[in-house]
């Protein structure tokens, strides 16, 4: 017969506050100023490891108003090298604080990236592998999202020597410039007879390009990806690739599939003009923040067959933007695959587009939000209600013990602020 004793739970293990994990840790301390991340850090050992994280100085707040700020300065010489966003004010009206401040900017500048050193030393180390001995050759370069610079330079030392291999390129780089020239892009095409996946600015490709690949890959060449960003928008006035064209790449290249991204700044007028109907559209990205009502409805009625992703950043709410939701439903609920749509919809527009879309069914395939029934559509857009402030943190005296008392404090109330995000 059990006792009474066997139902009483044991207590739950306590683990002390200096062994914490250090993600944990980094999350909350980016949270603190820059004077209490480091009093908070030298708490104990373990807390101190943590200030060598490059993640603890991802977002840094130099701020100089008083004599008492001037040992900021002293921050970039060790930790420097693992700032990410620095942001900087300063008391404009005290010579003292304004050199404080451009103190700080000289210490930075030694710490500043261009991204072309980067690159140099990418165009290096591909040249290396090329004059291996036992060299095979790279298949698949991806550096998609680099938030640097892509030249010609780089692109023509894969060509050179990984030409024979490639077979997959993404140059669509996290800085959203095109660099590439379009005379480098065919050296591309030339010098990499297996090359099937390429993703570039639109920018970067041509007309000529595209015929090229008709008539010399076309049984390989199977994808291809383009951002179109700002800077082409002049370009656009005009379609980029007639409709003849497009007929007769889709002829000799049944296999292709074309993914287009739009970039946030990107006039929508532009899209359609664009988006040719013989243009084998795989996937839709539409970054844009308007209404986008008409450019839906005309993607679903032209790429019904092709179609298979489609993303929407955000739109103006209207009955007609339901509507085209309707239509896509109608049209492309078959094949459709991924439908990301990141702003609300009607319940029922929701559960129209589940029930004709049965793709969309697992997780992961579709994003889709609709407001809560004490809510309108105009309202869901509204951020959640700010958290109450949490209570003032007093300074604690000059010991070690009340020092330990005041981080842990801290962190307690930064636990709970989280809670809300």
């Amino acid at each position: 017969m059990a006792s009474a004793n066997d139902s009483v739970a044991e207590p739950a293990e306590v683990i002390p506050w200096r062994y914490l994990p250090e993600p944990c840790l980094v999350r909350i301390f980016e949270h603190l100023s820059l004077r209490d991340r480091i009093r908070a850090a030298g708490t104990c050992p373990e807390w101190l490891a943590t200030s060598e994280h490059p993640l603890f100085w991802r977002r840094c707040f130099f701020k100089f108003v008083d004599e008492s700020d001037a040992w900021l300065c002293t921050l970039p010489e060790r930790y420097g090298r693992h700032f990410g966003g620095v942001q900087l004010a300063v008391d404009q009206g005290n010579q003292r604080m304004r050199q404080l401040a451009l103190s700080l900017l000289d210490l930075l500048g030694q710490f500043a990236v261009s991204g072309k050193e980067f690159e140099d030393a990418l165009v290096r180390l591909f040249n290396k592998l090329a004059e291996l001995p036992d060299h095979v050759g790279l298949r698949r370069v991806d550096l998609s999202g680099a938030e640097l610079g892509i030249r010609d330079g780089l692109v023509l030392a894969l060509a050179s020597g990984h030409g024979r291999t490639l077979q997959c390129l993404s140059i669509m780089n996290g800085a959203l410039v095109a660099q590439v020239s379009k005379e480098t892009v065919m050296q591309l095409l030339d010098s990499c007879p297996r090359l099937e996946w390429l993703e570039l600015m639109n920018a970067s490709f041509s007309e000529r390009a595209m015929l090229y690949l008709a008539e010399h890959r076309r049984h390989s060449f199977r994808y291809l990806a383009l951002h179109v960003s700002a800077e082409t928008k002049q370009r656009l006035e005009h379609p980029w690739l007639p409709e003849v064209t497009w007929s007769r790449v889709s002829a000799l290249m049944p296999q292709l599939r074309v993914s287009v991204t739009f970039d946030t700044r990107i006039p929508i007028r532009y899209v359609c003009r664009f988006l040719q109907p013989s243009l084998p559209l795989e996937e839709l990205y539409l970054k844009t923040h308007t209404h986008l009502a008409n450019e839906i409805s005309y993607v679903a009625r032209t790429f019904s067959r092709t179609l298979r992703r489609l993303c929407i950043l955000a739109s103006e709410q209207s009955a007609d933007l339901y509507a085209a939701f309707g239509l896509l439903a109608e049209k492309c609920g078959q094949q459709l695959e991924v439908l990301q749509v990141h702003c609300p919809l009607p319940r029922e527009v929701v559960h129209h587009l589940l029930d004709r879309c049965p793709r969309l069914l697992p997780i992961g395939r579709s994003v889709l939000r609709y407001p809560t029934a004490d809510q309108d559509i105009s309202a869901s857009c509204r951020p959640p209600p700010l958290p109450p402030p949490p209570q003032p943190v007093l300074w604690p005296n000059s010991t070690t013990t009340s020092w330990i008392k005041w981080s842990r404090r801290v962190v307690e109330q930064l636990i709970k602020l989280l809670q809300y995000y």
